[in-house]
């Protein structure tokens, strides 16, 4: 494709640099941004104090026993099998008690039973242990009405995790309950995948960093500060690559640098195909891949993807509601496949409309909305919040989320079925 800058005019004169094309379904888009993608390489030995939000490079496995000894799961009292068969109610002599982490045990004898606290050993020769609340004692001896299961309260030794098998499995988010089984059987670091490397860039003559002196005509920069921080993981290092003029040169510039060290870049803007936008002649400058792409999606129809040598390239639409639209459809699952995390997220859940909601079928359309109570079976009723728009941040303000209108609905009556977005989630990945 051969590409020529007027500079003088400011103008791209392309050999078609975005040739037309249809609209696309967003699960189109989607299918289109992840082809190709896999995992990085590379991987890390990180101690568990600094494991939490990383992702495992392979499975991990016990080499320990979960419990590893036989315990109480109650205060109680422990008792022989012979006792079971005896007459009721039974009265049995008190040894001395058992503690948690007490390991000098004598073996329990018929006619006798003794006091374990939940967590301690079993000694040989209890059978079961019955809890406290349902027994008597009447000076040193212990007087039973009802006799429990033989195994009754007893934790057996590797009832929750055997020796050898796999606790974790590759491609996990470690979060906190990931953390407490690695230390309970006793792996105090793991091996985990590289941080992925994520680079933002915005684009744009009108733009300016919000610690400039904004003048007429110019926009501050709400979009790399919000990718920002929706990136922010453990699991990711972000690199600001600050803002990028409208210039075909500069952009190309700094996508090959960009290059030289990032696995993913994102950038907002340049993607609506009018005269001033150089994304797309910018990576094809730069050596890359590009598609630009139009989604029947609102806010937010416009989208680029592409490759250059090993990093992919995201480009998103430049008004912030859209940017963080497509974030969520596209970014997100492309963030998730090339961080090796294993499992599928929707990252929505099933809503009702609180009211109507007005919709022309034939594209989706994704709008603020908030929680006005929850029906019956416990789904949150949703209301949608002012009239949205890609470029209105307030009414993103009281929101808790986006509703999806999917495009084969026309308006959704109140009670009618909605797709949920909350942006109540912690991490990207």
């Amino acid at each position: 494709m051969n590409i020529r800058i007027d500079k003088t005019a400011g103008a791209v004169l392309p050999d078609a640099c975005y040739a037309a094309s249809s609209l696309l379904t967003p699960a189109a888009v989607l299918k289109i941004v992840l082809d190709g993608a896999a995992p990085i390489e590379g991987k890390e030995t990180v101690p568990l104090s600094q494991a939490q939000g990383r992702i495992t490079s392979g499975d991990v496995l016990s080499d320990v026993a979960l419990p590893r000894f036989d315990n109480s799961a109650v205060d109680g009292f422990g008792l022989h099998a012979d006792d079971f068969h005896e007459s009721l109610p039974l009265s049995l002599e008190l040894d001395a008690p058992v503690r948690a982490g007490q390991s000098d045990l004598e073996t329990l004898r018929p006619g006798r039973a003794v006091r374990i606290l939940t967590g301690a050993r079993i000694p040989p020769g209890v059978a079961a242990v019955i809890m406290e609340e349902r027994a008597r004692i009447n000076g040193s001896t212990l007087i039973l009405d009802a006799a429990p299961e033989r195994g009754a309260n007893i934790r057996r030794a590797g009832e929750d995790v055997a020796t050898g098998a796999a606790v974790i499995r590759q491609g996990t988010f470690l979060h906190a309950r990931h953390i407490a089984m690695l230390a309970a059987i006793g792996i105090g670091e793991i091996e985990v995948r590289r941080r992925l490397r994520i680079g933002i860039i915005s684009t744009g003559d009108e733009i300016v960093d919000v610690t400039s002196d904004v003048r007429q005509n110019q926009i501050v920069d709400s979009n790399r500060p919000m990718l920002t921080s929706l990136v922010s993981s453990p699991a990711v290092d972000i690199s600001d690559l600050g803002i990028v003029n409208d210039d075909c040169h500069a952009l190309s510039s700094s996508i090959v640098e960009a290059a030289a060290h990032l696995d993913l870049l994102i950038s907002t803007g340049g993607v609506s195909g009018s005269e001033a936008d150089y994304l797309k002649p910018a990576m094809l400058a730069a050596g890359g891949t590009c598609e630009a792409l139009k989604t029947a999606l609102r806010p937010g129809k416009p989208i680029a993807c592409g490759v250059l040598g090993n990093m992919r390239v995201l480009s998103l639409p430049g008004n912030p509601v859209a940017a963080l639209v497509n974030f969520l459809l596209f970014a997100r699952p492309l963030i998730r496949k090339l961080s090796g995390v294993a499992r599928a997220e929707a990252g929505h859940r099933p809503a009702r409309a609180s009211e109507t909601f007005f919709h022309k079928a034939g594209r989706t359309e994704f709008v603020p909305v908030s929680i006005s109570g929850h029906d019956d079976l416990g789904l949150p009723l949703l209301r949608k919040l002012g009239r949205g728009g890609s470029a209105r941040l307030m009414p993103l303000m009281e929101a808790d989320g986006f509703a999806e209108l999917e495009p084969s609905a026309a308006d959704i009556e109140a009670g009618g079925a909605l797709r949920f977005y909350p942006f109540s989630f912690d991490t990207i990945l």
